[in-house]
């Protein structure tokens, strides 16, 4: 976008970023939706998908008894303490479906929006936490996939109508598409469930 500077601000709640949007402090932003939720939309905002499908994976301390496998099933994270990003994208709602269908109630404990805070956490063996596969490693942690995909989401972008043109938001897709696909390497766990699914790939149109 020549001409345009860009200011990039951090925040981890839908919500929040959506009500930004709508009041014209935001003029795009990019968010995540787990399972069957959906976040509400302000008036004149527009979305598009950018990722179809994305399947959440878990991060526990490098020291668990679990994370020398390669995936691990939902149900042995019975009796875990977790911690979460936030609770409005509807991955609290998701995550306790799903682990009532693998014979548990999970226990949520911490939410903590600092994702190092949050990572200090799991590595002291405080906690686990789901997390998106395009996850970049961290020193005392590991992240693994769920076996079976018990959790995934999306990927939205979404942007002011007053504030970005169509062809302008046409742009930004694409850029957030390509920073998708190169963070797809971070895991090889997840390239290797990633590659074999282009039903999923974001367009670069």
């Amino acid at each position: 976008m020549p001409g345009h500077d860009v200011d990039i601000t951090v925040e981890q709640s839908p919500a929040t970023l959506t009500r930004m949007l709508g009041a014209g402090t935001h003029d795009a932003i990019p968010y995540g939706e787990v399972a069957d939720h959906e976040v509400p939309l302000p008036d004149g905002v527009a979305a598009r998908i950018l990722i179809t499908k994305e399947p959440a994976c878990v991060r526990p301390p490098a020291t668990h008894p679990l994370a020398e496998r390669e995936q691990i099933e939902l149900a042995d994270l019975a009796g875990e303490t977790w911690t979460t990003l936030t609770d409005d994208d509807g991955s609290l709602e998701a995550m306790a479906d799903a682990c009532l269908q693998a014979g548990f109630a999970p226990t949520p404990r911490y939410r903590i929006a600092d994702r190092k805070a949050r990572c200090e956490l799991i590595a002291a063996g405080r906690a686990v936490s789901p997390c998106q596969p395009t996850s970049p490693p961290v020193e005392g942690t590991v992240l693994r996939p769920f076996a079976g995909d018990p959790l995934t989401g999306r990927i939205r972008l979404a942007w002011n109508r007053a504030a970005v043109s169509e062809r302008r938001a046409a742009l930004l897709h694409r850029a957030a598409a390509r920073a998708y696909l190169d963070s797809v390497p971070n895991n090889t766990f997840y390239r290797t469930w990633w590659e074999p699914r282009p039903e999923f790939h974001p367009s670069l149109d």
